[in-house]
């Protein structure tokens, strides 16, 4: 269940990330839906290496969804992979950057 609600997470959030593109810039529909195949199949990569742990469970700071670490048998660090990877971005507060370049 853990990795079906992970996969859902990243697909929809990657799907209606350019809602709030530049003006002078609209990305076809095809583009998003394939940027998000993308993410989300690197996900489902990683999460099918192996065993999977979730470890650090808290809630972020807002309270309504979960923060933790998760690792698989053979990454250590899945955030940190997916980060390297291009697939996703740190984000430290403030105004997030559009996905859509």
């Amino acid at each position: 269940m853990l990795v079906k609600h992970l996969i859902a997470t990243v697909d929809c959030v990657c799907a209606n990330r350019c809602q709030a593109a530049r003006s002078d810039y609209v990305p076809s529909a095809a583009i998003l839906r394939a940027a998000a195949t993308r993410r989300r199949d690197a996900l489902t990569r990683l999460l099918a290496e192996g065993a999977v742990a979730v470890s650090r469970i808290g809630q972020d700071k807002y309270g309504g969804r979960v923060d933790a670490d998760v690792s698989t048998a053979q990454t250590p660090n899945v955030s940190e992979a997916l980060f390297e990877g291009g697939y996703a971005r740190r984000y430290c507060g403030g105004r997030r950057e559009s996905w859509c370049g």
